[in-house]
Order: structure tokens, then sequence, then C-alpha cells
């Protein structure tokens, strides 16, 4: 027998411009086909003219199957969707009675797609190699920095502890916000962290250059009185809403007020009034123009309010400052230059209301 002719997808193909073609049969020797070109048709024949039609041929496929075919007239094999391999297709002759004349053997092979090549499996197994290296790398570098802004955070903290007790500030308080801020960054809420410790840093800082001032504007003081609502704020976990509110007849700039006085009036209305509230606790501030020298700032709560049977608020650190200073500040400025009134709100609503009157000349 011989090979004819290698049709590709049932259509004869032209082999001319491929290497290695048979002078006598015209099909290329021992083809590679790309991994597209596996719908494949062999034909072959005999030149024997003597009975063809007693011709009878089985072929297999080696490489797809080890089975030879049953004997048969037929003069073609025709293989689909072939893998890429190595293949040989191996043909016999017989005559009657099964008597085999001779056989063939035509070895091809199916090339793998690029995809599947060794070139591109080496490269695509060094550029993961080189992905997970960076990946490890930039992991690597993100942790040491979350590790050494954490760092920096700590050794801020310590200290701003140090500056607290030195400020002679409500030391409970101050720990209670950094210990807001040791949780934010136990949880990994650096950026909230860093926004807290920065307005504790603002407030430590404000707290010690105020220390050694008589007066301050009204306008600092209201920053002052902003950053720590912000703090209880974080130490309340949102439960305490604010508003203040400023008369636009002062003129914040130019309206002077002794540097801290209303802080530990709000404390203590967040203390003992608004985290004492049913729900949200408010706190509302006022500031009120009473005359050319003179305003009130009113600090109201939403919390029970006083005791009847208590002829004064629990017993607070800060409202003894509160008293300890305004007796100062009266005999420096006169017995009636500043006053201090605590009452409960008019019903029906609850809460403290606490009233501090200055009048402080503007020179």
């Amino acid at each position: 027998p011989e090979l004819r002719q290698v049709d590709l997808f049932l259509k004869p193909f032209d082999w001319q411009d491929q290497k290695n073609i048979s002078a006598f049969s015209k099909v290329p020797l021992n083809p590679s086909f790309e991994y597209d070109q596996n719908y494949l048709s062999f034909h072959y024949g005999s030149n024997n003219r003597i009975d063809p039609q007693n011709d009878f041929y089985s072929y297999r496929l080696l490489g797809l199957d080890t089975t030879w075919s049953q004997p048969g007239n037929e003069q073609m094999a025709v293989f689909t969707n072939l893998d890429p391999g190595e293949y040989t297709l191996e043909v016999q002759l017989f005559k009657p009675i099964h008597k085999m004349q001779g056989s063939i053997s035509y070895p091809f092979s199916i090339l793998k797609p690029w995809w599947q090549q060794w070139w591109f499996i080496t490269l695509a197994v060094l550029a993961s190699i080189a992905l997970l290296f960076t990946g490890m790398n930039w992991r690597i570098r993100y942790l040491r920095q979350q590790q050494k802004r954490k760092y920096e955070i700590q050794q801020q903290l310590a200290e701003l502890k140090l500056q607290a007790l030195q400020a002679q500030m409500n030391p409970h308080f101050i720990f209670n916000v950094l210990t807001a801020i040791q949780n934010a960054i136990l949880k990994n809420e650096i950026d909230n962290a860093i926004r807290y410790l920065s307005d504790v840093s603002r407030l430590m800082r404000r707290t010690l250059d105020y220390a050694s001032e008589k007066l301050i504007s009204l306008e600092e003081e209201v920053e002052y009185i902003e950053n720590y609502i912000r703090l209880e704020k974080i130490r309340m976990n949102g439960k305490l809403e604010t508003h203040i509110f400023v008369d636009p007849d002062l003129d914040q700039q130019n309206t002077q007020i002794p540097p801290m006085l209303l802080q530990p009036l709000i404390e203590n209305a967040i203390k003992h009034g608004a985290a004492r509230a049913k729900d949200i606790g408010i706190i509302t501030i006022r500031f009120k123009k009473l005359s050319p020298e003179g305003y009130q700032c009113i600090v109201e709560d939403n919390g029970p309010g006083i005791a009847p049977e208590s002829n004064s608020l629990h017993k607070s650190r800060g409202l003894d400052m509160i008293h300890t200073r305004i007796q100062l500040l009266n005999e420096e400025y006169g017995e009636t230059a500043f006053s201090f009134i605590i009452s409960n709100k008019i019903k029906p609503e609850s809460g403290a209301r606490m009233e501090v009157q200055l009048k402080i000349p503007l020179d």
C-alpha cells in the first residue's frame, strides 16, 4: 500500500511549501501540524492493477489506539480532534482470505498550543514566582510600616500620659481617651487612631500653652472646647450630641475669657447629665451677650438633673476648681465680675443648667 494524500478538515491541502515533501506521493514526511490542525484525512491505496476490487485495508493510529480496524475496501482514514502528541498511522493491505500483502507507516505530530509550550510555562512560572516575591515584599514592608506607625503612636501616647499629669488635667478623662486610641490600634484602625491622637495632641498643646495665660479670646476657648468634645464623643462611643451657639453680637476675636474655664463645666454636664440620659446625651452650650462689658455662657444637658434632696451636684473636682477660680477672678476683676449658678432646667424639660456670667473689659 501507499499513502497518496493528506487532507486537512476534509479539504485537499497544498503541501508544496512544506519541507521534506515526498517526491513520489507529494505529501510531507514526518510533518508537524499546529494544535488547531487536528482534523486529518489520510488517503491510501495500492498500485496493484490485478484484481484491485479484492484489495482490503486495515489501519490503526498509534498514539490514539493500538487496535486495528476491520479490513474493508475503504481507502481513507479520518481522525478528528486529535490532541497534541506524537502519532504513527499504520495501514495494512490484504488479499482474499486475508492474506497480508504489505504495510506502511506514516509518523506525524501535532504541536502543543503556545500556552502549553515549555518556554511559556517556564516564563509563567518565573513570572508567578516574581509576582509572589514582589507581593511578599510589599506585604512585609506594609506590615513593618504598620508596626512602625503603631510604635510611634505608642511612643506619643506615653508622652501624652506624662503631659496630662504635668498639665494637671483630669487624668481619668485623658486615660479613657488614650485607652480608646489603644483599642483603635488593636483593631488596626490606624487612621482613626491617628485622628484621635491628633486631637489629643492638639488639646494637650493648647492646655500647656494656655496654662500661663490669664485671658484668651472667646474664639480660642470655643475651639478648645470643640476639641475636648470630639474626644468625649470617642469615649462615649458616639452616644453624645452637642450644640454650640454663639451670639452674633459677640466679637469672638476680641471678647476675652479665662482659659479652660468652661471645660470642667462641660465635663461635669457629660459625666453627671448626658451620660445618664435615657437615649443619646445632648449638651447645649450658648454664649449670649448681656451688655457692652459682659456676656454669659450656659451649659445645659438632658440628664436626670439635680436630685431634690441634694443641694449640690455630685461632688466634682472640676466644679470645685470652677468655684475656686471664680473667687480668685473676682478678687482680681471685682466682686461681681464673675458669677456661677447651677440649677435644673424648667419643666417639662429635664437636665441641669449651669450658667457662668462674665464681665471683662475688652482692654
